[in-house]
């Protein structure tokens, strides 16, 4: 069961880390309420968006009535309206809608702050973060720690500046961020496609961020999240394997008779030394595309980011076992 819910996790990652808050804001509810308690007004809330609530029953009086109609309006307008009249205000953030106190929103001039601590991995898990959680909050300390591989580094998700391990770095935050490192010899999987509900949508495209920079394996899995019938065979393993070097190449290979919902596969490559001489996959050569408006636009081809230091290769998934290759035998002195 963990293994499912680990799935399910990191393919969310996706949907997570890219801007979900300002659609999240603009979802639609209904609420029929009169002279009801608050705390049936928030389980309509969280039934209708699918989000999680995060409050203290210090803060929130659960029993108090309200009276709430309201038809098709966004999250934030019924937010906004139920909480009109108290000492409270909401953000949203990562799924999960918090509820804090109007005094506790820094207000401009407010003394800096400073948060340290040691984000260290522990469990040899390639992606390190440090969520801020406190308001004001405008660096964080986030300690890389060593690992006895001189081929390991760590790179910032959002822009994929490398970092030595060993060392403890400040980063720039706010309340909103998220700061993450990847690890070399990462493979995290990530849903391309918007997906607000695992147990009703499906994973259609599926965004794989790596780091190959030493050999590496994942296993992602699959099932209807809901029956024994995985017992049966009705689950579908993706196994994810990395080898390291000139030619990297990345297999994988597929077990189980469930069914396969992802359509497209794209691809980011960390490699921040050079851009790959080609491309291949099962040994046919994929176009290489020099302007990104052009790669975006065709369904196979790959492209190097120089913004991002990442060789990003893109197709249609073949539902079957095959293999990717990135060659960097031969300098591209137009990638460079």
């Amino acid at each position: 069961m963990k293994a499912r819910t680990k799935m399910k996790t990191l393919l969310l990652l996706g949907v997570l880390l890219f801007g979900f808050t300002v659609s999240a804001q603009s979802q639609k509810v209904s609420l029929d309420f009169k002279n009801e308690r608050v705390e049936k007004v928030l389980a309509s809330i969280k039934s209708q968006t699918g989000m999680s609530l995060v409050f203290s029953d210090q803060l929130v009086d659960v029993n108090r009535k309200v009276t709430m109609q309201l038809k098709d309006v966004t999250l934030k307008e019924a937010l906004t309206r139920l909480l009109s009249g108290i000492n409270l205000t909401f953000e949203i953030r990562n799924n999960k809608i918090y509820f804090i106190e109007k005094k506790a929103v820094s207000q401009p001039g407010s003394r800096k702050k400073r948060v340290t601590g040691v984000v260290k991995d522990v469990m040899g898990e390639p992606l390190i973060g440090a969520n801020v959680v406190e308001k004001g909050v405008e660096t964080r300390s986030v300690y890389l720690p060593q690992t006895g591989d001189e081929n390991v580094r760590f790179y910032d998700f959002y822009t994929r500046e490398e970092y030595a391990p060993g060392q403890t770095i400040e980063v720039p935050v706010d309340i909103s961020s998220i700061p993450l490192y990847i690890k070399s010899g990462a493979i995290i999987p990530m849903a391309e496609n918007q997906i607000y509900n695992l147990m009703h949508e499906t994973v259609t495209g599926l965004h794989i961020l790596m780091a190959p920079d030493v050999d590496s394996e994942f296993t992602v899995y699959d099932d209807d999240g809901k029956t024994n019938e995985y017992q049966n065979g009705a689950y579908l393993k993706t196994n994810i394997k990395v080898t390291a070097g000139v030619r990297t190449c990345v297999d994988f290979t597929y077990e189980g008779n469930y069914e396969n919902t992802v359509d497209t596969m794209y691809l980011d490559v960390v490699h921040r030394e050079k851009a790959p001489f080609y491309v291949q996959i099962d040994g046919v050569e994929v176009p290489h595309f020099l302007h990104r408006r052009k790669f975006e636009e065709a369904q196979t081809g790959w492209y190097y980011s120089q913004s991002l230091k990442s060789v990003q290769v893109k197709y249609p998934n073949p539902k079957k076992d095959h293999q990717v290759m990135i060659s960097f035998e031969v300098f591209d002195m137009i990638g460079m």
